[in-house]
């Protein structure tokens, strides 16, 4: 991975599931997703929900908006994997897919993008 104080990325701050839900899923997944063998797919799924599932609660609650996944998240990982965002379509997901050899793999880098990057955006408050 880069080393996070030579990036910029412009983010305002990132809202997150709580760290103790992100720990209980990454040490148990199966019992947040089955056993089927498409972890990374999943938290993926649970990530988007989260995102729209808070959008939906600060709209009804006439707050403004702070998105669970911002743009720069996408810039991040294209930066960490080595990819050209403006050249590549897509995002985050499929980048970390085909940059791993399996689900599993791709499960855990997950992890480590969002602690670095959420420790890069605190850092830069």
């Amino acid at each position: 991975m880069s080393d996070p104080q030579s990036q910029n990325y412009s983010n305002s701050y990132m809202k997150v599931p709580p760290d103790w839900l992100l720990a209980a899923i990454k040490s148990r997944p199966a019992m947040y997703f089955g056993t089927h063998r498409s972890k990374f797919s999943s938290i993926r799924a649970f990530l988007f929900g989260y995102a729209f599932g808070f959008d939906d609660g600060v709209k009804n609650a006439r707050s403004q908006s702070q998105d669970s996944i911002p743009e720069g998240f996408r810039k991040f990982v294209a930066g960490e994997l080595g990819i050209d965002p403006d050249l590549n379509v897509g995002g985050w997901y499929p980048w970390i897919l085909d940059h791993t050899e399996s689900e599993d793999v791709a499960f855990e880098l997950i992890f480590e993008l969002l602690d670095e990057f959420t420790g890069e955006c605190m850092q830069g408050e």
